[in-house]
Protein backbone atom coordinates (compact mmCIF):
# COMPACT_ATOMS: atom_id res chain seq x y z
CA UNK A 1 0.00 0.00 0.00
CA UNK A 2 1.33 3.45 -0.92
CA UNK A 3 1.98 6.09 1.74
CA UNK A 4 -0.76 8.23 0.17
CA UNK A 5 -3.32 5.40 0.33
CA UNK A 6 -2.34 4.62 3.92
CA UNK A 7 -2.67 8.31 4.86
CA UNK A 8 -6.17 8.36 3.29
CA UNK A 9 -7.22 5.35 5.38
CA UNK A 10 -5.87 6.95 8.56
CA UNK A 11 -7.64 10.22 7.75
CA UNK A 12 -10.98 8.52 7.09
CA UNK A 13 -10.64 6.57 10.32
CA UNK A 14 -9.80 9.73 12.25
CA UNK A 15 -12.72 11.87 11.02
CA UNK A 16 -15.40 11.68 13.69
CA UNK A 17 -12.95 10.29 16.24
CA UNK A 18 -10.40 12.05 18.45
CA UNK A 19 -6.98 10.45 17.91
CA UNK A 20 -4.24 11.08 20.48
CA UNK A 21 -1.63 10.80 17.73
CA UNK A 22 -0.85 13.16 14.86
CA UNK A 23 -2.79 12.42 11.68
CA UNK A 24 -1.27 13.40 8.33
CA UNK A 25 -4.08 15.34 6.70
CA UNK A 26 -2.12 15.66 3.45
CA UNK A 27 1.40 14.76 2.35
CA UNK A 28 0.81 16.16 -1.15
CA UNK A 29 1.61 13.07 -3.16
CA UNK A 30 0.22 12.91 -6.68
CA UNK A 31 0.07 15.73 -9.18
CA UNK A 32 -3.02 17.67 -8.05
CA UNK A 33 -4.74 18.66 -4.83
CA UNK A 34 -7.35 16.31 -3.43
CA UNK A 35 -10.80 17.99 -3.62
CA UNK A 36 -11.99 15.77 -0.76
CA UNK A 37 -9.44 17.46 1.50
CA UNK A 38 -9.24 21.04 0.20
CA UNK A 39 -11.36 23.87 -1.10
CA UNK A 40 -9.15 26.32 -3.03
CA UNK A 41 -9.79 30.04 -2.82
CA UNK A 42 -7.99 32.61 -4.93
CA UNK A 43 -5.79 31.72 -7.87
CA UNK A 44 -5.11 27.96 -8.12
CA UNK A 45 -2.81 28.43 -11.14
CA UNK A 46 0.04 29.54 -8.84
CA UNK A 47 0.02 26.08 -7.22
CA UNK A 48 1.72 22.90 -8.40
CA UNK A 49 2.49 19.48 -6.95
CA UNK A 50 5.46 17.24 -7.65
CA UNK A 51 7.52 14.74 -5.67
CA UNK A 52 5.32 15.05 -2.60
CA UNK A 53 5.70 18.85 -2.44
CA UNK A 54 3.02 21.52 -2.86
CA UNK A 55 4.58 24.70 -4.27
CA UNK A 56 3.40 28.23 -4.97
CA UNK A 57 5.24 30.35 -7.53
CA UNK A 58 4.44 33.89 -8.64
CA UNK A 59 6.35 36.18 -10.98
CA UNK A 60 5.39 39.82 -11.41
CA UNK A 61 1.62 40.20 -11.08
CA UNK A 62 0.48 39.90 -7.43
CA UNK A 63 -1.50 36.77 -6.64
CA UNK A 64 -2.66 34.58 -3.76
CA UNK A 65 -4.22 31.23 -2.95
CA UNK A 66 -5.75 29.87 0.23
CA UNK A 67 -6.55 26.20 0.86
CA UNK A 68 -9.30 25.47 3.38
CA UNK A 69 -9.67 22.03 4.95
CA UNK A 70 -12.93 20.20 4.35
CA UNK A 71 -13.03 19.25 8.05
CA UNK A 72 -13.41 21.29 11.21
CA UNK A 73 -11.46 20.54 14.37
CA UNK A 74 -13.61 20.36 17.50
CA UNK A 75 -12.45 20.79 21.10
CA UNK A 76 -8.73 20.84 21.88
CA UNK A 77 -6.47 20.38 18.87
CA UNK A 78 -3.07 20.90 17.30
CA UNK A 79 -2.20 21.64 13.66
CA UNK A 80 1.37 21.63 12.31
CA UNK A 81 2.44 22.85 8.87
CA UNK A 82 5.81 22.16 7.27
CA UNK A 83 7.02 25.07 5.11
CA UNK A 84 10.11 25.37 2.95
CA UNK A 85 11.78 27.06 -0.03
CA UNK A 86 10.54 30.52 1.01
CA UNK A 87 11.82 33.33 -1.18
CA UNK A 88 10.48 36.79 -2.04
CA UNK A 89 11.84 39.99 -3.51
CA UNK A 90 8.44 41.72 -3.54
CA UNK A 91 8.70 45.51 -3.63
CA UNK A 92 5.45 46.10 -1.73
CA UNK A 93 2.90 44.39 0.45
CA UNK A 94 3.51 41.38 2.68
CA UNK A 95 4.54 38.20 0.89
CA UNK A 96 3.95 35.14 3.06
CA UNK A 97 3.10 31.52 3.64
CA UNK A 98 0.69 31.06 6.54
CA UNK A 99 -1.18 28.55 8.66
CA UNK A 100 -4.71 29.57 9.74
CA UNK A 101 -7.43 28.23 12.00
CA UNK A 102 -10.71 29.81 10.94
CA UNK A 103 -14.37 30.15 11.79
CA UNK A 104 -14.83 31.42 8.23
CA UNK A 105 -12.79 33.41 5.67
CA UNK A 106 -13.19 36.69 7.60
CA UNK A 107 -12.51 35.42 11.15
CA UNK A 108 -9.33 33.52 11.83
CA UNK A 109 -6.05 33.28 13.73
CA UNK A 110 -2.84 32.82 11.79
CA UNK A 111 0.91 32.46 11.95
CA UNK A 112 2.97 33.32 8.91
CA UNK A 113 6.52 33.50 7.58
CA UNK A 114 6.66 36.76 5.72
CA UNK A 115 8.71 39.16 3.64
CA UNK A 116 7.38 42.51 4.84
CA UNK A 117 8.08 44.75 1.86
CA UNK A 118 5.69 47.40 3.17
CA UNK A 119 8.08 48.15 6.05
CA UNK A 120 10.64 51.00 5.67
CA UNK A 121 13.29 48.29 5.30
CA UNK A 122 12.25 44.94 3.93
CA UNK A 123 11.89 42.61 6.92
CA UNK A 124 12.05 38.81 7.06
CA UNK A 125 10.03 37.64 10.05
CA UNK A 126 7.41 35.35 11.55
CA UNK A 127 4.32 36.83 13.18
CA UNK A 128 0.95 35.68 14.47
CA UNK A 129 -2.27 37.63 14.45
CA UNK A 130 -6.04 37.57 14.57
CA UNK A 131 -8.52 38.77 11.95
CA UNK A 132 -12.01 39.71 13.13
CA UNK A 133 -14.70 40.47 10.54
CA UNK A 134 -11.93 41.02 8.00
CA UNK A 135 -9.99 43.49 10.20
CA UNK A 136 -6.45 42.31 11.09
CA UNK A 137 -4.66 42.77 14.41
CA UNK A 138 -1.01 41.74 13.94
CA UNK A 139 1.31 40.93 16.81
CA UNK A 140 4.99 41.83 17.08
CA UNK A 141 7.11 40.02 14.52
CA UNK A 142 10.02 37.71 15.30
CA UNK A 143 13.12 37.96 13.08
CA UNK A 144 13.30 34.87 10.86
CA UNK A 145 15.61 34.88 7.84
CA UNK A 146 15.32 31.09 7.57
CA UNK A 147 13.81 29.67 4.39
CA UNK A 148 12.26 26.55 6.00
CA UNK A 149 10.64 25.48 9.25
CA UNK A 150 7.34 24.54 10.84
CA UNK A 151 4.30 26.42 12.14
CA UNK A 152 1.99 25.11 14.85
CA UNK A 153 -1.35 26.24 16.26
CA UNK A 154 -2.90 24.65 19.36
CA UNK A 155 -6.20 25.15 21.15
CA UNK A 156 -6.87 24.27 24.77
CA UNK A 157 -10.30 25.35 25.96
CA UNK A 158 -10.72 28.91 24.67
CA UNK A 159 -6.98 29.64 24.41
CA UNK A 160 -5.16 29.41 21.08
CA UNK A 161 -1.36 29.54 20.91
CA UNK A 162 0.74 29.96 17.75
CA UNK A 163 4.30 28.62 17.60
CA UNK A 164 7.14 28.33 15.11
CA UNK A 165 10.28 26.22 14.81
CA UNK A 166 13.16 27.16 12.51
CA UNK A 167 15.58 24.55 13.80
CA UNK A 168 16.00 25.21 17.52
CA UNK A 169 12.66 23.96 18.91
CA UNK A 170 9.21 25.47 19.31
CA UNK A 171 9.03 29.20 20.06
CA UNK A 172 5.76 30.85 21.07
CA UNK A 173 4.75 33.62 18.67
CA UNK A 174 1.57 34.74 20.43
CA UNK A 175 -1.33 33.63 22.63
CA UNK A 176 -4.99 34.45 22.02
CA UNK A 177 -7.47 34.09 24.90
CA UNK A 178 -11.28 33.97 24.99
CA UNK A 179 -11.42 32.68 21.43
CA UNK A 180 -14.45 30.82 20.02
CA UNK A 181 -14.69 27.18 21.11
CA UNK A 182 -16.65 26.10 18.03
CA UNK A 183 -15.22 23.83 15.36
CA UNK A 184 -12.53 25.53 13.25
CA UNK A 185 -11.29 24.94 9.74
CA UNK A 186 -7.56 25.03 9.11
CA UNK A 187 -6.00 26.60 6.05
CA UNK A 188 -2.73 27.17 4.18
CA UNK A 189 -2.25 30.54 2.54
CA UNK A 190 0.27 31.74 -0.06
CA UNK A 191 0.45 35.49 -0.85
CA UNK A 192 3.02 36.92 -3.26
CA UNK A 193 3.15 40.58 -2.21
CA UNK A 194 3.36 43.32 -4.84
CA UNK A 195 5.48 42.66 -7.92
CA UNK A 196 8.75 40.74 -7.75
CA UNK A 197 9.14 36.97 -7.47
CA UNK A 198 7.69 34.69 -4.81
CA UNK A 199 8.09 31.00 -4.00
CA UNK A 200 7.05 28.88 -1.02
CA UNK A 201 6.27 25.21 -0.52
CA UNK A 202 5.06 22.60 1.95
CA UNK A 203 5.67 18.87 2.32
CA UNK A 204 2.89 17.99 4.79
CA UNK A 205 0.27 19.19 7.26
CA UNK A 206 -0.70 17.19 10.37
CA UNK A 207 -3.36 17.53 13.04
CA UNK A 208 -4.29 16.01 16.38
CA UNK A 209 -7.89 16.27 17.59
CA UNK A 210 -11.48 15.55 16.65
CA UNK A 211 -12.15 16.22 12.95
CA UNK A 212 -15.69 16.44 11.61
CA UNK A 213 -16.87 17.12 8.08
CA UNK A 214 -17.32 20.85 7.43
CA UNK A 215 -20.53 22.42 6.20
CA UNK A 216 -19.94 23.07 2.51
CA UNK A 217 -21.96 26.31 2.64
CA UNK A 218 -18.85 27.87 4.18
CA UNK A 219 -17.07 27.47 0.89
CA UNK A 220 -19.57 29.50 -1.07
CA UNK A 221 -18.31 32.48 0.94
CA UNK A 222 -14.76 31.47 0.14
CA UNK A 223 -15.37 31.77 -3.58
CA UNK A 224 -17.04 35.15 -3.15
CA UNK A 225 -14.28 36.59 -0.95
CA UNK A 226 -11.23 35.24 -2.75
CA UNK A 227 -11.35 35.76 -6.46
CA UNK A 228 -7.97 35.92 -8.29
Amino acid sequence: MSRHAFACLILLAAIGSSPSFAVTYDDFTGDELDPLRWQIAGNPTILSMSGGILSAQVTGTPSAARLFSTVRLEGDFEVILDWRDFSSDAVGGVAHVALHVAEDPENYIYIRRMHHAAAPEHVEQIAAGIVTDGVPNISTGHPAPETAGQMRITRTGSTIVAYYDVGSGWIEADTFTDTPTSGLLFAIEFVSGDDGNFTAATDWIDYTGLAVAADRTTFGRVRALYRP
